[in-house]
């Protein structure tokens, strides 16, 4: 009964992560706007648990582009040249 309710748990908090990740995803992707459960620990990099997003304002265009880093390994980005 109690490695169910560990396991439960650990399914739980990783539904969570996995929610809150989505929402930080689909608002620097889709929406072009800042992450909302990260916190913005340089100027222009918002770090969440596990993974963070570095937003750059492109000089020539000025559209926000992003590089997206989980568990410290590159995983996406949007910077162009």
């Amino acid at each position: 009964m109690k490695k169910r309710s560990v396991l439960q748990s650990v399914v739980l908090i990783l539904l969570i992560w996995c929610g809150i990740f989505a929402a930080d995803w689909f608002c620097v992707t889709a929406l072009e706007k800042k992450p909302l459960f990260c916190i913005r620990t340089d100027s222009d990099i918002y770090t969440g648990l596990g993974y963070s997003y570095e937003i750059i304002v492109h000089p020539i265009t000025g559209k926000e582009e992003y590089c997206l880093t989980v568990f410290g390994r590159y995983a996406s980005s949007n910077i162009t040249n």
